[in-house]
């Protein structure tokens, strides 16, 4: 993922500005239902089939690393601070895999993952057994 990734499924600022001036709390239940599905029928789609492939291929890419920073969690804080203290090669590794890290491009995935999440289940809210589908119990 490159920079410009870090923005996917971001809506532009004249879209969200259009969300943030609804006053949902003046609403009825039936009025904000409503609304609600008026505005996301009007959703574009959030990414392009290449940033989904960019993200794929990312994603994949990144397992060694990401694998690498897990492996560092499965012992004692205590003794990777002895061996990155006493082995060069540990520790030339350890700042190569935080350097190669990079949060911002995860939290932008986790937040992509999560828009994902709600939009199908607000897509599965049209159908009677939608509640049911998604796993929520009435």
């Amino acid at each position: 993922m490159t920079k410009r990734d870090t923005n996917i499924g971001k809506h532009s600022s004249d879209d969200k500005q259009d969300w943030d001036s609804i006053d949902w709390e003046a609403m009825s239940q039936g009025e904000f239902c409503d609304t609600l599905f008026e505005k996301l029928e009007a959703e574009p789609a959030l990414l392009s089939c290449d940033e989904m492939d960019d993200i794929e291929k990312w994603w994949r890419s990144d397992m060694p690393t990401r694998r690498m920073a897990l492996v560092f969690l499965t012992k004692p804080w205590k003794e990777v601070q002895q061996q990155i203290i006493e082995d060069d090669s540990f520790a030339a590794a350890a700042g190569e895999v935080v350097q190669c890290l990079d949060s911002e491009r995860y939290k932008a995935l986790a937040e992509v993952i999560d828009t994902a999440g709600w939009r199908i289940k607000m897509a599965l809210c049209s159908r009677e057994d939608g509640l049911e589908l998604a796993g929520v119990s009435k």
